[in-house]
């Protein structure tokens, strides 16, 4: 599967790799409210922001790990530039 080893599908992946965490982190913790309500409240409190963010990208260490341990290393590359992308975003968070 050559066609998987590109950092451009990495990048994809790791661009949307945060949603699944996000979804689980919701799961685990957030159940008694709807996905809606939870999503509105991580936009409207500025608090939980970066740590909801952070939680979510963990799932991106997952997928990186799958892909580097599958010696697919382009893939793996690209999600970790994918997950770079959101370190100014993080930084951001953090810091307002």
């Amino acid at each position: 599967m050559q066609w998987l080893n590109k950092v451009g599908v990495g990048f994809a992946l790791g661009l949307i790799g945060p949603v699944p965490g996000f979804v689980v982190y919701y799961l685990i913790l957030w159940s008694h409210k709807t996905l809606w309500n939870f999503f509105m409240l991580v936009v409207q409190t500025p608090e939980i922001q970066s740590k909801v963010l952070a939680l979510s990208l963990i799932s991106n260490l997952a997928i990186f790990l799958i892909f580097f341990r599958s010696r697919y290393d382009h893939t793996a590359r690209g999600v970790l530039f994918g997950t770079f992308v959101y370190v100014p975003i993080m930084l951001y968070l953090r810091l307002t």
